[in-house]
């Protein structure tokens, strides 16, 4: 008798623990998301100022590159100016502003994609000390239609272009070939 009276008891418990009354509830939430194409960028033109003479060896120089483009141009101008105790040598060689085009997902406005330039950039090589590079640019970038497989971010994309040029600034006793490298940078914001 005392077995089945604890028997009793223990299924009593157990329907009361485990919710055979119907004391159970439920609720479900929506998931959602928004997939976005990816941001790409290159550049299709480097940066160069060409063959530049300094007046004199033991004095700083300056000259300064301003960049345009315009929409649907492939690459950015360049236009030298500013002459600060140099000139051009009579063999300029090519002298380009850097263009760089990207894309992004026309879904996200153009207030939420950031471009970012190096502000300065060193040139090394050569003799002498590295000649600065103080970068300005022709942003905000306008629309353009460059057929590269490198920006085909899928349907919905929208590509944009803009020019890096700079003033350069040479210490006195460089001479020789310099290089550097200018990155940019886009994102969403």
């Amino acid at each position: 008798m005392r077995n089945l009276i604890t028997f009793g008891i223990v299924a009593a418990f157990s329907s009361l623990a485990f919710g055979a009354d119907g004391n159970t509830a439920s609720a479900s939430a929506t998931a959602s998301v928004r997939i976005v194409a990816p941001l790409r960028i290159i550049s299709n033109q480097n940066l160069n100022f060409g063959n530049i003479v300094v007046e004199d060896t033991a004095l700083p120089a300056q000259v300064t590159m301003t960049t345009a483009i315009a929409p649907n141009q492939l690459h950015a101008t360049a236009t030298l100016g500013g002459w600060v105790k140099c000139a051009p040598w009579k063999h300029a060689g090519t002298v380009t502003a850097a263009s760089f085009h990207y894309s992004y997902d026309l879904g996200v406005a153009v207030t939420d994609v950031k471009v970012t330039v190096d502000p300065t950039v060193s040139l090394t090589g050569g003799t002498g000390g590295a000649v600065t590079l103080t970068t300005n640019n022709d942003l905000p970038a306008d629309a353009c239609f460059l057929s590269d497989s490198r920006l085909d971010a899928g349907p919905g994309t929208h590509q944009s272009h803009f020019g890096v040029g700079g003033i350069l600034n040479i210490p006195a006793g460089a001479l020789g070939a310099k290089t550097g490298t200018v990155n940019v940078t886009v994102e969403y914001i």
